[in-house]
């Protein structure tokens, strides 16, 4: 890496630690009821070319697929693609009733404004649109806590890329949208819907970064479409709103005592001295590690827990290395030191477990393509100068909507799939095989098996000699019981005679 990007990486590093944390207690404010989406929900993600994307390979709706699919593999989510290019708020309102795809939803998530501001429709027009979108997804059954605003992301003002060579500005867009955020922000409130800033730290963010270099933007160099990084950070953002703010999975192996974690499965735990060894099952997949997502991570989010699933492992020696496998496959060696300190599972290429989300990968970028190929339809259909009738979006639909349904049960049945194996876990000193390690678990577990079946059987000749104590002392009271009535018969018959005799 040439010092120019490393210097940018540092500054971009910096200050996305400051703007996280900012957006964060923003976020508490305005999102307090914001929770993740759940089984069986249909969210629509309606916008414009930022929301359908057809000009990156990677959108913040297919980057939110990323986390859903490998952290709640076990809820089918539909997201739907409801953005168009070049669409204003009005064009959506046109386009509602004409679009099968609007239909079936119970979950919305609206991002508009950019062409509002570009075509110049007044603050208070997109404003009063916006408000009757809104009633029309509640009028279809949406309540309030269904449906989140996002602001729209910036135009990036501030980039040389903006300005001519006598330093004048083509144009001042984002004006327009500071002041637009800043209304839609009031007005969500009124609506009592949530509502999501994502232009307030990206225009910070953009302007931190272009510190080192003027050029440098999130957008593709238009200064209005986000890059993918810009597009990474908006899911991003949106996760950090819905409460992803702690891991999901996470196994913590103390110096001493049994093995812990916070959702997955851990059964056969043994350590012995050389080594660890456990059972495991995942309940949660890695998030697939892509090219563009490595560089997000390590320019934007590096170390954040968003994406990690931790081991960490307590007890070891420090300065030894120990290697840990899972199953076969070798995932690295590390001191014992940095166990103590922690790895990420999740970000490990030799992690088996990759390979499998990588696939499902595949077809949520198939997703994403075959969903821009649609909205590019409904695009056809509506616009005046080309041969495209609503007519024929209706049976286009189906054939999309056949398609959409398939891809996502292939990503689904992916995941589902890979959360039904276990896996053996091994953490083995230098020196020190897998092999000798499973054959001491095994010895311990032979013994613990002895030790619990003599336990079982000492507490049951235990058991059948309290009920025999028991069963004496039971017949030792009936027998005191019966001695005693009899005592007392005959004494009541004695008296009966001498009384008898009396009266003689």
């Amino acid at each position: 890496m040439h010092l120019r990007g490393k210097t940018f990486l540092i500054w971009l590093i910096a200050f996305c630690f400051v703007a996280q944390m900012n957006v964060q207690a923003a976020e508490k404010e305005e999102n307090n009821h914001m929770t993740f989406y759940e089984d069986g929900d249909v969210v629509g993600f309606i916008g414009d070319s930022i929301t359908h994307a057809e000009y990156v390979p990677v959108n913040y709706i297919e980057s939110l697929y990323h986390y859903y699919l490998s952290r709640f593999p076990e809820r089918k989510v539909e997201f739907r693609n409801l953005g168009i290019a070049g669409y204003t708020t009005k064009d959506v309102l046109d386009i509602y009733d004409k679009d099968r795809a609007f239909q079936g939803i119970n979950k919305a998530v609206i991002m508009l404004g950019m062409n509002d501001a570009l075509q110049e429709v007044s603050i208070q027009d997109s404003i009063r649109h916006m408000e009757e979108l809104i009633l029309r997804l509640k009028a279809d059954g949406l309540k309030g806590e269904d449906i989140l605003v996002l602001s729209p992301t910036p135009y990036d003002q501030t980039c040389a890329l903006n300005y001519d060579k006598n330093g004048f500005p083509y144009h001042k867009t984002d004006d327009i949208l500071k002041e637009f955020t800043e209304q839609l922000a009031e007005k969500t409130k009124e609506w009592s819907v949530n509502y999501l800033d994502l232009h307030t730290p990206m225009v910070e963010l953009s302007k931190e970064i272009q510190r080192e270099d003027a050029k440098n933007t999130l957008t593709i160099g238009d200064c209005i479409h986000p890059n993918i990084t810009g597009q990474m950070i908006m899911s991003y953002y949106i996760l950090k709103a819905q409460g992803a703010d702690v891991p999901i999975s996470e196994i913590y192996l103390p110096g001493e005592g049994q093995a812990q974690t916070v959702s997955d499965e851990i059964t056969d735990f043994y350590r012995g001295d050389h080594g660890i060894c456990w059972t495991w099952k995942p309940k949660t997949l890695p998030v697939p590690v892509t090219d563009e997502f490595q560089q997000f991570l390590q320019a934007f989010a590096p170390g954040d827990t968003l994406y990690q699933e931790p081991l960490e492992v307590e007890g070891l020696l420090e300065d030894t290395i120990y290697t840990v496998a899972m199953g076969e496959a070798e995932l690295g060696t590390f001191t014992g030191r940095e166990l103590a300190e922690g790895i990420n599972l999740a970000m490990l290429e030799t992690n088996p477990l990759q390979a499998i989300v990588q696939q499902a990968e595949v077809r949520n970028r198939e997703w994403h393509q075959e969903s821009a190929k649609y909205r590019n339809l409904c695009y056809s259909a509506t616009a005046e100068d080309i041969d495209y009738t609503i007519d024929q979006l209706q049976n286009d639909f189906e054939e999309w909507e056949a398609m959409d349904a398939e891809l996502r049960n292939e990503m689904y049945g992916i995941v589902q799939d890979a959360v039904k194996d276990t896996f053996r876990m091994t953490i083995t000193e230098e020196g020190y095989s897998v092999e000798e390690l499973e054959k001491e678990a095994e010895e311990a577990r032979r013994r613990a098996e002895e030790a619990r079946r003599e336990a079982a059987e000492r507490e049951e000749r235990e058991k059948l000699e309290r009920e025999e104590a028991q069963r004496k002392a039971s017949r030792q009271k009936l027998f005191v019981l019966i001695l005693g009535s009899l005592t007392a018969v005959t004494a009541l018959v004695s008296l009966f005679y001498i009384r008898k005799r009396k009266n003689k």
